[in-house]
C-alpha cells in the first residue's frame, strides 16, 4: 500500500517503518550521548571535589606536622638552656655527666626538629652548626668525667656562655612562636618565596639576627 507524503510522492508503508525506525535509532543515540555527557561532567564534578578535599586534608595534616616540629624545636632548646643552667651551679660529677648527656640529647632532638621544617637551603646555617656543636661539646665533657676526669674553670666559663646564648635563642623563639599562635601557616609561608628563601625561613632567620651571639667552641 502506498501513501502521499506531503502530498507530493507517495511512499511505500515499509518505507515509513525504515524511517520510523531510522528515527528512533536517531533519538536513542542522542539520549545515551546526552547521558553519557551527564555521567562524565557528574564524574569530573565529584573527582574535583574529592582531589580538592584530599589536598585539603593533606595540607591540614602538614600543617600539624610542621608545627609539631617546631613545638618540638622550642622544647628541645628549652631543655637545653635548663639543663646547662643546672651543671653550671652543680659540684657533683655524676649529676653533671648525666646532664651533659641529656643536652647532647636535647640537641640531637632539636637538629631532627630543625631538619623536619621547611627551611630554605642554607639558611640558617650558623643556627644550625651552633646546635650541633654544643651537642658534641657536651658530648665530650661526659666521656671526660666518664673517665674520672673534672670540668676545668674554662669548661665551665664555655659552658655559660653557651648557656647564655642557648637562653637568647629560647627567648627568640618563644617570642617568634607567640606571634604566630594566631591565624599563621608554615606552610603557606613556605610556599611564599623571596628570591631563594621562603617567608618561614626568612622570620625564623632572625633569631640569629636579633641578638644571639654564638661562642666559639675548641675541643678534640
Amino acid at each position: 500500500m502506498k501513501r502521499k507524503v506531503n502530498g507530493k510522492k507517495e511512499v511505500k508503508d515499509n518505507d515509513l517503518s525504515n524511517i520510523d525506525k531510522k528515527q528512533k535509532r536517531k533519538v536513542k543515540g542522542l539520549a545515551i550521548a546526552v547521558g553519557v555527557l551527564a555521567a562524565s561532567t557528574l564524574g569530573l564534578g565529584i573527582a574535583f571535589a574529592v582531589s580538592e578535599t584530599y589536598m585539603s586534608n593533606y595540607g591540614t595534616q602538614l600543617e600539624n606536622v610542621y608545627q609539631k616540629n617546631l613545638y618540638d624545636l622550642v622544647e628541645s632548646i628549652n631543655n637545653t638552656d635548663t639543663k646547662l643552667a643546672k651543671i653550671l651551679v652543680s659540684n657533683d660529677e655524676n649529676f653533671q655527666n648525666k646532664t651533659l648527656v641529656e643536652v647532647s640529647h636535647s640537641t640531637e632532638l632539636a637538629q631532627q626538629s630543625i631538619s623536619a621544617l621547611p627551611i630554605s637551603q642554607g639558611a640558617m646555617s650558623e643556627s644550625i652548626t651552633f646546635i650541633n656543636q654544643v651537642g658534641g661539646y657536651t658530648s665530650t665533657l661526659a666521656k671526660k668525667l666518664s673517665n674520672g676526669g673534672s670540668l676545668t674553670a674554662n669548661e665551665k666559663q664555655t659552658l655559660a656562655e653557651i648557656q647564655k646564648s642557648v637562653q637568647e635563642m629560647k627567648e627568640q623563639i618563644n617570642e617568634y612562636i607567640h606571634e604566630t599562635q594566631k591565624d599563621y601557616s608554615i606552610l603557606n609561608q613556605s610556599m611564599d618565596l623571596v628570591g631563594d628563601k621562603n617567608a618561614f625561613t626568612i622570620r625564623l632567620s632572625r633569631i640569629k639576627d636579633e641578638g644571639v651571639d654564638y661562642p666559639t667552641m675548641i675541643y678534640d
